[in-house]
């Protein structure tokens, strides 16, 4: 169950970079470049950061130690 929960949070984190991207890029054309580089980065670290805790549940330990 635990696993499950991990995997929703990172779902959510990834949605929510992007609907923040989406929302940046509609506001700011110009920028589309730019911002659609920093989305992909601000997801790839939802997803480093949300490895671990996911491993832990995996694992049936702490994520905090």
């Amino acid at each position: 169950m635990r696993v499950l929960v991990e995997l929703v949070y990172i779902a959510l984190g990834l949605a929510a970079a992007w609907a923040i991207g989406a929302l940046a890029e509609w506001a700011y054309p110009i920028g589309r470049d730019s911002i659609r580089i920093v989305t992909a980065a601000a997801m790839g670290v939802v997803i480093v950061l949300g490895v671990r805790p996911l491993v832990a549940a995996w694992r049936g330990r702490s994520p905090h130690g």
